[in-house]
């Protein structure tokens, strides 16, 4: 599993989605998952080889990091992205950072819509595609009206910079648990 690293996004270079065609991740998480609020991290006694201890939700056998090696072509409907480019706040939670933005936000799959909750980051990716690991990759975290959720995982790269995220990224408090309003 590789080391979850400090990202000084600040003076890091601009990131731009990845171009990759299966850079997009999608994972439709069925009912809701409990999780508690255990501290954890990447290595030593709060590392994933513990996160079963720390929680039962994290005891199954297909935990993350996946690597997405072999792909099958699938005649799926599209999902369709309706995104506000706005950010409300910025946290810094401690393990990543996570940003929220306006109501309105959402994908729709097979019919059913999900407004996104959050996007969060990881440095370097959680996942993994054909064994390449990625300097970035956020999670758009969205959720049905049942409480069902979907994960849109994006990989970046560095590159052109993207206005959006570079404001959100310009503002990440230094502060465990400190949260930086947009106005």
């Amino acid at each position: 599993m590789p080391q979850e690293t400090s990202l000084n996004v600040r003076s890091s270079p601009s990131w731009s989605a990845t171009r990759h065609g299966a850079c997009v991740i999608v994972c439709l998480l069925i009912g809701t998952v409990a999780v508690g609020q255990e501290h954890w991290g990447y290595s030593g006694e709060a590392g994933a080889a513990h996160w079963a201890e720390l929680s039962p939700a994290c005891a199954g056998s297909n935990q993350s990091p996946v690597d997405l090696a072999r792909f099958a072509e699938a005649d799926l409907p599209p999902i369709q992205f309706s995104y506000a480019a706005s950010v409300i706040d910025v946290v810094n939670n401690g393990h990543t950072v996570q940003v929220a933005s306006e109501a309105g936000s959402q994908i729709t799959i097979d019919g059913r819509v999900y407004r996104l909750l959050q996007v969060h980051f990881h440095a370097p990716s959680e996942h993994h595609i054909n064994g390449a690991s990625f300097p970035l990759e956020a999670h758009l975290v969205h959720a049905a009206e049942n409480g069902d959720l979907a994960v849109v995982g994006v990989m970046f790269q560095a590159g052109d910079a993207n206005g959006v995220l570079a404001e959100a990224l310009e503002n990440v408090p230094d502060t465990v648990d400190e949260k930086h309003v947009f106005s």
